[in-house]
């Protein structure tokens, strides 16, 4: 059975996918990636899931791996781990690259790390956290009311195991973007960070 190491643990790093909100629902025939956004009464909240075979392992060490390179993460500029926090609880600022002219968009949020052994999840919940120790540059806009939750979990008893990777969550991006443009924001980097997830792990099992 998967166990995490500790030094994982420790530097769990939080990210979100539906960094720009409006009405959207798109599914990606060719990977399987199904992307779908919809109104609450807490706002707009965006989903996101696909089938993978990398591990819960697997996902988390590139995950830790955000701060020295984000890339995969569609339109992010930087990721910074606020150390200090235990090793199940952080707080992370991450920025995303907005489209001109606007402003680069940062959320900062708790991320809580749970694995659950018996049925092999991982579960990396995000909540909004307050600002007054961590002031944001004018050069960015803050995103408030960022919620969000990310799930990977076997979804079959056989061999080669499977599982289904999956989010969910919410956020406002603040500011004047046109909702045509967010909406076209929101699927595209929802989509291709899916895409860019699946890429990496078929890249580093069939190495050239």
């Amino acid at each position: 059975m998967l166990r995490l190491h500790a030094n994982h643990k420790r530097h769990v790093c939080a990210f979100l996918l539906g960094i720009f909100v409006s009405f959207c629902s798109f599914a990606d025939q060719s990977d399987e990636i199904w992307v779908n956004v919809t109104d609450t009464q807490n706002g707009q909240e965006v989903t996101a899931s696909t089938k993978v075979s990398f591990t819960p392992l697997d996902f988390l060490a590139l995950v830790t791996g955000a701060p020295a390179d984000c890339s995969w993460i569609e339109h992010c500029e930087s990721v910074k781990v606020y150390e200090g926090l235990g090793s199940h609880n952080q707080l992370v600022e991450t920025v995303i690259d907005a489209p001109w002219p606007f402003k680069d968009r940062v959320m900062l949020v708790y991320s809580q790390l749970h694995y659950d052994e018996a049925h092999n999840t991982l579960t990396i919940t995000l909540n909004d956290a307050p600002t007054q120790n961590y002031p944001i540059s004018e050069r960015f806009v803050r995103m408030s009311d960022v919620h969000g939750k990310w799930t990977l979990q076997q979804s079959n008893k056989d061999e080669p195991a499977e599982y289904t990777l999956s989010y969910v969550g919410r956020g406002c991006a603040n500011g004047n973007i046109p909702k045509w443009l967010a909406r076209s924001y929101l699927q595209s980097s929802t989509l291709q960070t899916f895409k860019n997830l699946k890429n990496h792990f078929k890249a580093r099992a069939n190495p050239l």
